[in-house]
C-alpha cells in the first residue's frame, strides 16, 4: 500500500463522517423545529383551552346573573297580580255592598 491509497481511504473516511455528520445535524435541527413547532402548538392549544374556559365561565356567570334577574322580575309582577286581583275583588265586594246599602235604603223610604 503507498502513501496515496492511505491518503485516500483517510480523506474518504473523513468525507463520509463529515457527511453523516451533516446528516445527523440536519435530522436534529430537523427534529428541534419539529419539537418547537410541537411545542408553539401545543401552547396555542392551552391558550385556546384557557379562552374557552373563560368564556364558559363567563356564559355561567352572564346565565345565573339572566336567572337571578327574572326570577325577582317574575316574584315582582306575580305580587303586582295578586294585589291587583285583591284589590279588584274588594272594589267589587264594595259596589255590591253600595247596591244592597241603596236598594235597603230605597226600600226602607
Amino acid at each position: 500500500m503507498n502513501d496515496n491509497q492511505l491518503t485516500s481511504a483517510t480523506t474518504t473516511t473523513t468525507t463520509s463522517n463529515n457527511t453523516t455528520d451533516k446528516t445527523t445535524y440536519k435530522q436534529n435541527i430537523t427534529q428541534l423545529k419539529l419539537t418547537s413547532s410541537s411545542s408553539a402548538s401545543s401552547y396555542t392549544t392551552n391558550k385556546e383551552l384557557e379562552q374557552s374556559f373563560n368564556n364558559q365561565q363567563s356564559i355561567m356567570n352572564t346565565t345565573q346573573f339572566l336567572r337571578q334577574r327574572v326570577t325577582e322580575h317574575l316574584i315582582e309582577f306575580l305580587n303586582w297580580f295578586v294585589l291587583s286581583q285583591v284589590s279588584y275583588v274588594i272594589k267589587e265586594e264594595t259596589i255590591e255592598m253600595s247596591v244592597i246599602e241603596l236598594t235597603c235604603l230605597t226600600y226602607s223610604i
